[in-house]
């Protein structure tokens, strides 16, 4: 009894061992929130890095995208994948961003969604936009643009206002105003936002040189920045940098370098070399203005030590993406002459096929033919037998009835109408009265007789054979000047 019991004790305990990861795994999966990842990778991460918490974005990320693995959620990979691409890119990391967006594409090749390959595009446009390839930049930001259109649901707007304001910043950089102009209002008219708005102010700006437009949108930009708690700090600086210029433009100098202050500010906390050298910039000119010798001097000086620093580095990160996009290129290329030979193999396939079949068609035509020609010949032949047999049976039966012409045998009339019923029936036809003695009369003119044969044959004399004739003639209907002979052979 106790060996019993053990031996249950010992399966109730091996039995819960195995059973308990496969509990521990259903366990994971119910209480895995895809909402709450969502929420994390598409809503925080960007929050965090416009605020400049590049290390702490990173840290979420990299757990994020570890979590979404064990429970099978890949739209969570390749989104963690994105923004760790987005982040390391704006740090000037190119290098590292275009291999992570590389893995986000393997990833995406396994769903096929188009909202992530839009979101995929996009970080790849920024990379190339930050390396000042801006051809492909647009290329790969139009391509975002293009696959929103297909999309739906929160995420499109943020993808496409991301797609449009690089758009904007390329038109300027490329010194087209119109083009820029253009996808700023497409973007305000979406979206009126702080960005936006304060992108129009610019264009106003700069473009247009209208500074009450500018003020307006600059005051429409503040205004809502003011009523926003906890927007971004890249809001905060592009607003500062533009309130700027536009009181450096109104020739208000000393309000100018208050808001260059600022926009340093929010640079230095977001951590973007681009926009501090951009700043520094702006606070050297700004001195020169003020009269501020010393502090143009310093500004410059960190300028140009910040310009040569990012020259370097965009020199060196820019090889791995030119070569990335050639290679890109030349895959795409690849991918077409794929298709194209595949389809050149349908055609030539299908045009095999279409060729058997034809030859299939007409070697049944063929044999048909060749069926049909025998059939032919077989009936020829046969036909040939019977009309050798027959003139076997018209010359034996010519002979005898000749034969019997010769001798005067009264059997010579019915044997001429066996062998000779068409012509028989049409002198019947045209003398309908004929007698048998006329009709044999005739039969020997048919038979070619001459007028001394029928004397001899039928024991009269020539004389009354010729009058014979003649009164044949009359009743007949047959002219003088027509051969009597002739026109009983073509009678029948």
């Amino acid at each position: 009894m106790k060996k019993l019991k053990t031996s249950i004790k010992k399966k109730i305990f091996f039995s819960l061992v195995i059973s308990f990861p496969m509990y521990a795994s259903a366990l994971q999966h119910e209480n895995f929130n895809p909402k709450s990842l969502d929420q994390k990778l598409w809503d925080l991460s960007p929050k965090l890095a416009d605020d400049g918490n590049f290390e702490k974005v990173i840290t979420i990320n990299q757990k994020l995208i570890e979590e979404c693995k064990k429970a099978d959620y890949i739209r969570g990979v390749i989104k963690g994948y994105c923004n760790l691409g987005n982040i390391f890119c704006r740090m000037g990391k190119y290098k590292e961003s275009l291999s992570l967006l590389q893995l986000a594409e393997k990833e995406n090749k396994k769903l096929d969604d188009r909202e992530m390959e839009s979101n995929i595009y996009s970080e790849y446009g920024y990379n190339y936009y930050l390396l000042g390839l801006y051809t492909q930049a647009l290329e790969y930001f139009k391509k975002s643009l293009a696959l929103t259109n297909y999309i739906s649901g929160r995420n499109r707007k943020g993808l496409r206002l991301f797609a449009y304001s690089n758009i904007i910043s390329i038109y300027e950089i490329r010194e087209k105003p119109d083009s820029a102009f253009y996808y700023s209002k497409i973007n305000f008219n979406e979206v009126k936002d702080i960005f936006n708005s304060n992108t129009l102010a610019y264009h106003y700006m700069h473009y247009k040189k209208n500074l009450d437009s500018t003020e307006y949108y600059l005051k429409y930009a503040s205004k809502i920045s003011e009523s926003t708690p906890g927007k971004s700090v890249f809001e905060d600086y592009s607003l500062s940098r533009n309130w700027g210029e536009f009181y450096e433009q109104k020739k208000n100098f000393k309000e100018a370098k208050v808001f260059y202050d600022k926009s340093l500010k929010f640079a230095k906390v977001l951590k973007l070399p681009f926009e501090i050298r951009d700043s520094y910039w702006l606070l050297h000119r700004i001195s020169d203005s003020l009269k501020d010798e010393r502090s143009s001097n310093i500004y410059l000086k960190k300028y140009t030590q910040l310009y040569d620093s990012l020259s370097k580095t965009q020199d060196v990160e820019a090889e791995f993406p030119i070569q990335q996009y050639i290679k890109d290129k030349e895959q795409e290329y690849k991918d077409k002459e794929f298709r194209l030979y595949y389809i050149i193999l349908l055609i030539l396939v299908f045009a095999a096929v279409f060729v058997y079949v034809l030859i299939r068609i007409n070697k049944r035509k063929e044999k048909s033919l060749e069926s049909r020609i025998q059939d032919e010949r077989e009936k020829i032949i046969e036909k040939e037998k019977e009309t050798d047999h027959l003139k076997f049976k018209i010359n034996e039966g010519f002979d005898e009835v000749i034969r019997l012409a010769k001798e005067n045998n009264p059997e010579f009339v019915t044997l001429f109408r066996e062998y000779y019923p068409e012509f028989c029936s049409a002198l019947i036809y045209i003398y309908p009265d004929i007698n048998n003695d006329t009709l044999k009369f005739c039969a020997l003119l048919k038979l070619n007789f001459s007028t001394k044969d029928i004397s001899e044959y039928t024991f009269v004399t020539t004389r009354a054979v010729q009058i014979r004739k003649n009164r044949l003639r009359k009743k007949i209907g047959i002219s003088s000047e027509e051969d009597i002979y002739l026109w009983m052979n073509n009678l029948g």
